[in-house]
């Protein structure tokens, strides 16, 4: 099973707090890359007999001018044919700084 560890990231740096989202990879229904606004949308499905069962749960990815590298990333991290170790890391470093921002959303 592949798994993606989101670092909440907060003015172009990792979270003080180093909050963590360890999702896998069967657990996310869709990216969405908005190319107009810097954006990637990581929305989550829900879990059932848990807290997390809300529709509309996901990890909000600010990314001026690099939303489509995030995106195909995130992809390639899921779906590829490459491993890059037990779990795959998006964090203020990824991409080369390319991520200012990252949160979950959840409803």
């Amino acid at each position: 099973m592949k798994m993606i560890q989101f670092i909440k990231v907060g003015s172009s740096t990792n979270d003080a707090d180093d909050k963590r989202y360890l999702i896998a990879a069967d657990k996310i229904s869709a990216i969405e890359s908005d190319t107009s606004n810097g954006n990637v949308n990581v929305f989550l499905k829900t879990v059932a007999a848990t807290n997390d069962n809300a529709v509309g749960d996901k990890i909000a990815i600010t990314c001026a001018g690099k939303a489509e590298d995030v995106g195909d990333f995130i992809a390639e991290a899921m779906y590829g044919n490459f491993q890059k170790g037990a779990i795959t890391t998006l964090d203020a470093a990824t991409l080369g700084g390319a991520i200012s921002a990252m949160s979950l959303s959840a409803v």
